[in-house]
């Protein structure tokens, strides 16, 4: 994600400067270079990360080897099942990157209700993500455009790739998991959260926040 600066800086601009602790949980910490550049990004924040896949464990510690581990604790664990562990009103901000698209609809709405349970008052929910704008033709434009940049593989000879993610992003257009622009936003409003909006874009990947009043 070309942007995650953005991302960082909503997190970091909502609190104040007097502040002098963040409780930040970030949902799937995959390779963890987002942990590394949110830690990296301000002192506060103390994370937990947590992650589904056993596999990406000690990718993720390996990236984060210079950074002291009082500040962080990696966890292999479902994040709806890590969420309802949590205390009410117990955490400063939950990040997510490029995980809600790959959820079904009903357990991602049942996620969001936890995150907005689990969050403080004035905490905040950052994600980026894949998420689709409302509008067909334009989210379709959208789709070619990262459709072909996956001619990559074809000049570096490794077609089978190209095969694969194509694949894989035609996956993501499920009705049952697909991410759109309008219906997240409604959603987080539903649920409770307030100011939710899109902050950036590019193409098909966005980053959006909302606020637990």
């Amino acid at each position: 994600m070309k942007y995650k600066n953005v991302l960082f800086q909503t997190l970091i601009k909502h609190f104040s400067s007097e502040i002098t602790k963040l409780d930040v949980l970030e949902i799937g910490f995959g390779t963890g270079i987002t942990s590394l550049e949110l830690l990296s990004s301000d002192a506060r924040i103390k994370l937990v990360a947590i992650d589904n896949e056993p596999a990406m464990y000690d990718k993720a510690l390996s990236k984060l080897v210079t950074i002291s581990k009082e500040r962080f604790e990696l966890k292999t664990i479902d994040a709806l099942e890590y969420l309802k562990s949590q205390a009410d009103n117990s955490l400063d901000a939950i990040i997510s990157v490029w995980v809600l698209h790959n959820i079904q609809k009903e357990t991602r709405n049942e996620i969001l209700i936890e995150i907005y349970r689990v969050l403080k008052t004035n905490g905040i929910f950052v994600s980026g993500d894949k998420i689709a704008v409302s509008d067909k033709r334009l989210h379709q434009e959208h789709l070619d455009w990262q459709f072909s940049q996956f001619n990559v593989y074809d000049e570096i000879g490794r077609p089978e790739l190209k095969k694969e993610w194509i694949e894989h992003y035609v996956e993501d257009e499920n009705p049952n998991r697909i991410l759109i622009e309008d219906i997240f936003l409604k959603d987080l409003q539903q649920i409770g959260f307030t100011l939710s909006k899109v902050l950036d874009r590019h193409y098909l990947d966005a980053v959006a926040s909302a606020v637990k009043p």
